[in-house]
């Protein structure tokens, strides 16, 4: 399918005074910033378009280039063009609405974060998100407190400053930096990065994303899978080799417990 244009999304974020490149951007952060991108190229639409779009990688920062159907580039286009208008956001897709606010958010706690979005052979213009952006929608009060349960991911436990531990949550695939005491960290010793836990947390809830944000850690609910899948496995080999010989088990039960058996 002819390409209508690229746009790269290049991350320029210094870390301990390192900038972030492809050979040095962490895990967490690759896949976070990733699948932001891949957020922003579809929005709320159909996920399967981005089946004709080809990522590329590229030096400078970490920068993620993006080849664009024609498809995607009018998906685009209008929600792009608000980029372009000014600092007001109503109306934009509520998918890249949250993860415009995202960049910007993170950029007004580090200023030497920022997100470029570098259009090439379309007519859309370049456009920065840093902490001299003021970016918004207009969806301030669709956030709403909520107590939950989730399944996550653990990647990253501790924190330099203050007490966190950074989920995937297994229900959104959302990466969460979640506030903690190091209390709950005593809890977390024994598991292991990318162990699968299950937390209480109280946070906000966006009513049209169903994302959320400020989240903290109330309670270690469990610390495992509900399962072990190799302890699994071996139980039922152990039980297929136990039950090789008995022909007909029903009969066998039926006949151990003095029952008739039809």
């Amino acid at each position: 399918m002819k390409p209508a244009g690229t746009i790269k999304f290049r991350l320029v974020q210094l870390i301990d005074g390192v900038e972030v490149t492809p050979a040095n951007i962490s895990f967490a952060d690759f896949m976070r910033f990733n699948r932001e991108v891949a957020d922003f190229i579809v929005g709320s639409g159909n996920a399967g378009l981005l089946h004709d779009a080809h990522p590329e990688i590229e030096e400078g920062s970490h920068v993620v280039k993006v080849v664009l159907t024609a498809a995607l580039l009018q998906s685009i286009q209008p929600d792009y063009e608000k980029l372009l208008g000014g600092q007001s956001l109503r109306g934009m897709d509520a998918k890249r609405l949250a993860v415009v606010d995202k960049w910007q958010k993170r950029s007004r706690k580090n200023p030497d974060y920022r997100v470029d979005l570098l259009p090439e052979n379309t007519p859309l213009k370049p456009v920065h998100i840093s902490a001299a952006t003021d970016f918004h929608g207009a969806d301030e009060n669709q956030w709403v407190k909520i107590e939950r349960y989730v399944r996550g991911r653990l990647f990253e436990q501790g924190g330099k400053n203050k007490a966190n531990i950074h989920l995937t949550l297994e229900s959104t695939g959302q990466d969460l930096v979640v506030e903690t005491t190091q209390d709950f960290l005593n809890k977390l010793s024994g598991v292991k990065t990318y162990d699968m836990v299950e937390v209480q947390l109280v946070a906000e809830e966006n009513q049209t994303t169903k994302e959320l944000r400020n989240p903290r850690l109330i309670d270690v609910a469990s610390k495992r899978p509900y399962y072990d899948e190799d302890e699994l496995n071996r139980a039922i080999e152990k039980g297929t080799k136990a039950w090789a010989e008995v022909g007909d088990i029903s009969k066998w039960v039926a006949d151990q417990r003095g029952a008739s058996y039809a």
